[in-house]
Parts: C-alpha cells; structure tokens; sequence
C-alpha cells in the first residue's frame, strides 16, 4: 500500500481497502447441508479515529485475517486485539480467527511517535483506549470508574503509573477490600461459622460422622459444591454450606458447581464457581459458556465460550463476571486430564432465564353483551371493556353480516379503543359491506395519545364476502414506523365512505416475553361520576338464600342523574364467591365502576359466633383475615422446644389411646413401644417434610420451624423413608403419597394448622415433584395437593386421639391449632373452593 501523506486520505484509503474483501480478508467458507451463519463486526483504530465495518450472515467455521497490505504499513503499528470488549495480549495483527459465535474485533494502532494506552478493569474489559504522543502523561478523569460491592477503588487507582508513557501500556483497574463491610458465613454440621471480610478465604471442616455414616459433600442452596470434607471458600457473598452425610461410601466424582447469579459490580452480574478435583487429576483449562440452547456444550454451534484464566489461590473457586446475562443461558465447564493422559470435560448445571416470547390473547368481542341502536357518538362496554362508536351503532338486521346475531355497523366515522395496550401484535376481526350498500374501503390505526394517529392499511376493501382481517406488527413494521413496541396503543377503525361496513368478533392479540392477563379495569375512568349504593347492602349468604338484587344510582357532576348498570349475579345454591359489577358513564362516555365481593357460605351463622379465651377476636372474619388473625394468635403463644426434645415428648403427644405404653405411628397406625430407641422403631415424622420448609436440615439442637410440634408425628422409620418429603394425592407414585384412610384428615389438618402459622408456606393445587435446586429454600417452600386435603378433612373427622393431642401440645408448646378446634374454620378461610362441600 501506497504511504498517504495525511491522516483523512489514509482513513480513506485503509476503508476502501477493508471493504475490498477480495483484497484484504480471506473467508474461507465451510459448507454444510445448513447455513449457519453469524454477524462480524471489524473496527480499526488508527490514533484514536475507529474505521468500522459489519460484516452479516458470515457462515460459521469462515476464517478472517487482515493481509499483508494492510500488516506490512510502516507508518502505523500494531497495538492490541480487543475482541468482544475485552484485551488479547497474544494475537499478532495477522492472526486467523475462525468464526463460531458473534463477534467484534478491534484492532488498535498507533504511528511510530504515539504510543497506545489500554484502561481495563480486573477482568481485562476494556474501559478507555488512549492514544497519546510518546513520553508524555496520559489522564483518566473522564474515566467512569465501576463500583464493585464491597471494595474500595484503590489509591492509586492504576497498578501503572499514569507519567511518561513510552511505550503501549495497559493499565488494570485496582480495588482493596472496604474493610467496614463483612459476609456472613453459617456452617450447619461444621466448623467456620462466623463474620468475615468481604473476599476473604475461610477453611471449613464437617463434624465428624456418626457411626455407620460417611461424610458425602458440602451443599449450598441445594446444590453439591463439594466432595472435600475440609475445603476452603471465598466470601463473596454471604453463604450457608451444609455438611451431607450418607450410609454408602461417598462419590469421588469431578464436580463443578456453578452458583446463582449476584452482584460484585455495578452494572455486571457475576457467578461464582467451585470444583472439586480428586488428587489424580490435572487441571487444563476452565472457564464459562453462553448459549441461547436450552441444553448446550463446548461443542454446540453458536455458544460464547469463556476461558478464564484466574483462580482464587486460596480455594477451587472462580468468578466469572457478565456485562449482558439478559435472556441468556450460562454454564461453567472445567477440562481436565487423569494420569494416563485422557483428557476429560465436566459441567455445572445451567444457570440464567431464558425470556421466550409468547402469543396471548389480550381481548376479544363480538359485541352480544352490548347495544347501541344509533349512530350518534357514544360508548359501548364490551366484555368489560369500552369503545367509542361514532356514526356508528350495533346492528342486528337483515343486512347486517354478523358472527352471531350482532355486529359493528360503521358509516362514515369510526370505531376506536378506549383502552390502550402494550406489547401489540396482531388486530385482527370480520368485516365486510352493508349487504344493502355498496363496496367501500377503509383503514385500521393506532395511536400512543389518541391524537396522532398511524395508518397500519388504508385500504382494506370490503365487499360481499365476510372474512377475516388480520394485520401482524412485526419487529420490522416497528422499526419502518418508529413504534416501541412498549408503548401502550389505542386501536381506531375508520372509514370515509358514506356506504356501511359491518365489523364484528375483534381479537387484539400480544406478543409478550411472559404470559399476561387482559387488565379486567376498563381504561379512562370517570372523575366526575359518584356511583351510590345503599348503605345496608348485605353482601354475606347462606346456601339457599334469595339474592335480592341492590340498587344503584350514578350522579354526573356535570350532567345529573345517569344510568346506574349493574353486571353479574349470585347463584346462593352453590357455595363461593361472586363478583358484583355497578357501573355508569358520564357525559363523555368515560366509565366509573364499584365491585363488591358476595359470598355464599354454607351457614353465614358461623360469622355470629362469639369466641372468648384463646381464640377471642377472630369474630365475623372469614378469608385472608381470618388467617392472618389465627396466624397472631398461635405465634403470640408459641414456646418452642428443640427438635432433639421432641423425641422425648412424641410419647406424650403420640400416645396409643388403648396402650398408654405405646404410641400411635402415622400412616400405618402401628402401636408400637414409645422408648426411644434412636429411632430404630420408630422416628421423628415432618408431615410437611423438612426440605419443603425453607430451612437448612434440622438436627437435634435446631429451635425453629423444624421442631413445631404440631408438625412432628412419630412414624416408623421404614415408612418415613418411603414417604420421602413427598407431596400428598390419591394415591402413592413417585411424586405423590397417600397417608391412608385413617390418617388423611389428621395430615389435612396439620398442613392447615404450618400454612397459617408460617407466613412462608404454601399449599397449591399441583403435583410437586421432589425438586434437588429447591430443597431446604425457600423458593421450594410449599405442599400440595389443597383439594385432597380439603376433601380429607370432611371425609376423616377429628376424633379424640387428635383432641388428646392438640392438648398434650398445647402443655408442651403453648400454641394450639384451630383447626382441631373449630373444623368451620377451613370453610371460612378457603371459602371459594371447590372442594367445601355444600353439606356435611
């Protein structure tokens, strides 16, 4: 290449030469049955001025390397690669790099009396480029600095001089630790426990194993992180490791744990990983990587691969920092080879979300809940929702095309939204001419304010025929109108012609990244209308009663007395809850609305009943008060013993009532001797299990919600083990346990009795299969299955073995449950079940 005399004529040059592909880069492209391609982009630098080039759909394994022409320039030199953000000490300008993912390279130069200057972070992300004159200082003050939690920016903040700089120069961004700030460490069945600084290592050592027993790992939420009985962490954040003990001999198996994301630095995510290595291993290479698959390897086509090169000294651990984890799958690996030289690849568990994009339907109508018998502006509600139809009116002629027995009948005006949505994808309904009319055409719009409005079509041409119309907002019609697809839009169809369109069955259709539900509230309420109802209004039934439909009336402060509409009924032969809709428009057509609750109860009586002592103050309440109330009382009164205690006090509480020498065993109902013998006969049951309760393992000094009485039964100790930390179903599988006919409605009652005293539990209605990622959290903190144990307490009735125990507890632990009590009380709290039969 021809040497250019000035700065502008070289740029243009060097650009004319990259754009000549031919010349300059060589793809060598590696055909398969499928096209894979990636997006490239190459920027040079030359002083400080970036020539960039894009490079689209290049086909994956092509190779990429800059020529001769451009490596051989005297009058630039070569500093540094910077791929996807972060520097490469180690490739020369004429390496080949071979295309597997999405990349940008960069490649910075400088001329022969300017030197280059690299600001990165800890992790080699570049946050400056200088290029400055030869022997002179360069500054930082523009510089924005990344916070990282728990660290200070160090004085100085350059592990370089900033001075006389002659020759390329990186400077990494230093931090010490803020020595006011700590982590907690909580050790269960170990040693370490305790307050450290933030980043520092602490050696953790598991208590020795009981006799029979083999220590088998280390887990954190959950999850193994390491087989190493005595093993060193780092405090990065703030952890609890478990030590987990077995019966069998334990696995010396490779691990690499890959924890939940956190926060070190500002504006990154970060993931901490720890392996285990047995001694005849040898470590090779480990790193982290990205992929949009749901399952993903080092070998997939397309993943980001990651290798890090830094090990905390101290510990088998590395952090692995992110700029950008949004919608994106990541995993750690480790490579490593065993004493004959086989090379072997392990991996984490994948972490991230993946946010796929769904198709809902937000809205739909075919207006036979509606009228409007002209065509004078005005407003219609719709499946809950209100339009504005102006010169139009709801037909139901002869002429008029229609779904059902009703249609939109549009003149020259139009039809248009009075609520607005977001996430728009796709409007789509039935149309066609007027049959006494002729064909006209007309347009379909949307607007963000409802006073600038966007054509989608102006052209849709309606006829005889009566079909579908559908128009999709894709990406790409988004970006040719400059939309944001964000933004909340209001749909308008109009028309110019005086010839009648009819319209009918609209469905507005959302693309969102989560299942969302249509905003049952109409938009553009009223705030001059006052919606009155009477003040007596009794909204509380027993089964059979008549429903006497309320009164109404709606004042506009503007105009007067308006229409007060009421929608909705009570069916009082069937238990649960209704909702009441009043509703009126003011003079504008805005909406004002008032709902009201009514329950149907088997006898509204039991809200009459007066309650003294332990109990008192839970009168006329019903639902999530109700509980709330009971969960007041029975942790106001709570003395808790330890979960070692309790195998001394099982004897009292699980007495056989026909052999006081005995107790009465859960599920199996076998009285068997009630000396404990370390649970060889029998053991310590969590009828809601352990690892459904959102604390660590209980041992035998534990106080807490793993020694609550009332959830502790005695079991024989085969039966415990099969039961698992199983959720409750007709019958027993893999994921389900049936507690027999005896038992069900004990077991319903106990599940009632955790779910209102812990405001963490929760009873749902689905299968929860044992799940190893959830364990002792508390985002695997629930029980199921609710209909069952609704149906159970009705079915197996409270007998005196469980009012012996209530009281023997309530000695013991000062806290009793209400639903031994009081067996309404489910019926008032779960009222809207299916499952509250209609009759004893």
């Amino acid at each position: 290449m021809k040497v250019v005399g000035n700065m502008k004529n070289l740029l243009k040059t060097v650009l004319l030469v990259i754009l000549t592909v031919t010349t300059i880069i060589s793809l060598v492209a590696v055909f398969a049955e499928e096209v894979v391609t990636v997006d490239v982009t190459v920027t040079s630098v030359f002083n400080n001025n970036e020539v960039v080039i894009d490079m689209e759909d290049v086909e994956v394994g092509s190779e990429f390397v800059f020529d001769d022409a451009l490596t051989s320039q005297e009058q630039y030199v070569f500093s540094y690669w910077i791929i996807d953000g972060y520097i490469n000490t180690e490739y020369e300008l004429d390496n080949i790099f071979i295309f597997n993912s999405d990349v940008n390279l960069k490649a910075v130069f400088h001329s022969p009396l300017m030197v280059t200057t690299i600001f990165t972070k800890e992790d080699g992300y570049v946050l400056d480029i200088q290029v400055i004159s030869y022997d002179t200082d360069v500054l930082d003050n523009d510089i924005e600095l990344p916070l990282k939690q728990g660290y200070i920016v160090s004085t100085p903040a350059w592990d370089n001089s900033l001075e006389k700089i002659k020759i390329d120069t990186i400077f990494i961004l230093q931090y010490e630790i803020n020595p006011l700030l700590s982590n907690q460490l909580t050790v269960v069945n170990g040693t370490g426990s305790g307050s450290y600084l933030i980043n520092s290592s602490v050696t953790i050592t598991a208590d020795a194993p009981i006799e029979g027993e083999y220590f088998s790992h280390w887990e954190e939420r959950g999850e193994i992180v390491s087989r190493a009985s005595t093993d060193t962490f780092a405090m990065v954040v703030n952890r609890t490791l478990e030590a987990i003990y077995t019966t069998s001999s334990p696995s010396a198996e490779l691990l690499i744990n890959l924890s939940d994301e956190f926060v070190l630095t500002i504006g990154e995510t970060s993931y901490l990983a720890h392996f285990y290595i047995p001694l005849d291993f040898t470590l090779i290479e480990f790193g982290v990587i990205e992929s949009t698959e749901e399952t993903f390897t080092l070998d997939t086509v397309g993943v980001d691969i990651e290798v890090q090169s830094k090990i905390n000294n101290d510990c088998n651990e590395f952090i692995v920092s992110l700029l950008d984890t949004e919608n994106i799958l990541i995993r750690a690996y480790l490579k490593v080879e065993d004493s004959f030289g086989t090379e072997t690849v392990i991996y984490s568990d994948i972490k991230g979300e993946l946010i796929t994009e769904e198709i809902v339907e937000y809205y739909t109508t075919s207006f036979e809940d509606t009228a409007k018998g002209s065509y004078a502006a005005g407003m219609v509600v719709s499946n809950t929702k209100t339009w504005m139809l102006n010169d139009a009116l709801i037909g139901s002629l002869s002429s008029d095309q229609t779904d059902l027995s009703k249609s939109i009948r549009l003149r020259t005006g139009d039809i248009t939204s009075q609520f607005a949505v977001d996430e728009l994808y796709q409007i789509t309904f039935l149309y066609g001419r007027y049959l006494s009319d002729s064909a006209s055409t007309f347009s379909l719009e949307i607007s963000d304010d409802q006073t600038v409005w966007i054509s989608l079509d102006d052209n849709i041409y309606a006829d005889t025929a009566f079909e579908r119309y559908e128009f999709t907002l894709t990406d790409e019609i988004y970006s040719l109108l400059s939309l944001d697809k964000n933004n909340e839009y209001y749909i308008r169809i109009k028309s110019t012609s005086s010839e009648r369109v009819n319209i009918d069955d609209i469905h507005i259709i959302q693309k969102t990244g989560s299942t969302s539900n249509p905003d049952p509230d109409p938009s553009g309420e009223s705030d001059t209308l006052v919606i009155t109802l009477p003040s007596n209004i009794d909204n509380i039934y027993s089964l059979g009663d008549t429903y006497i439909i309320p009164t109404c009336t709606a004042i506009d402060d503007i105009i007067g007395e308006v229409d007060c509409l009421i929608e909705g009924t009570v069916d009082t032969s069937n238990i649960g809850a209704y909702i009441i809709t009043f509703y009126a428009h003011d003079g504008e057509g805005l909406i004002k609305t008032k709902r009201i609750e009514y329950i149907v109860f088997r006898d509204e009586a039991l809200l009459e009943i007066d309650y003294t002592g332990y109990y008192d103050g839970i009168e006329g309440l019903y639902g999530q008060e109700l509980l709330e109330a009971l969960r007041i009382i029975l942790n106001d009164t709570i003395s808790r013993i330890s979960y070692g205690e309790a195998r001394y006090v099982l004897d009292d509480t699980d007495e056989d009532p026909s052999n006081p020498s005995n107790i009465l065993t859960i599920y199996s109902r076998d009285s068997v001797s009630e000396v404990w013998d370390s649970g060889s006969t029998w053991n310590r049951e969590h009828v809601w299990p352990n690892s459904r309760l959102g604390i660590p393992r209980v041992n035998n000094s534990s106080i807490n919600i793993g020694s609550d009485l009332h959830n502790l039964r005695a079991c024989v100790s085969s039966i415990n083990s099969s039961r698992s930390n199983k959720v409750f179903g007709l019958t027993t599988t893999s994921d389900t346990y049936f507690p027999g006919d005896y038992d069900k409605g004990d077991i319903s009652r106990i599940l009632f009795y955790m779910v209102v005293m812990y405001s963490e539990l929760e009873l749902v209605e689905q299968i929860l299969p044992n799940n190893p990622d959830t364990n002792y959290t508390l985002e695997g903190a629930d029980m199921s299955i609710l209909q069952y144990l609704i149906m159970w307490h009705y079915q197996d009735t409270v007998d005196s073995f469980e009012m012996n125990r209530n009281e023997e507890i309530y000695d013991i632990q000062d806290n009793r449950n209400p639903f031994i009590d009081y067996e309404y009380l489910v019926e008032l709290i779960w009222y809207q079940h299916v499952n509250i039969p209609e009759t004893d």
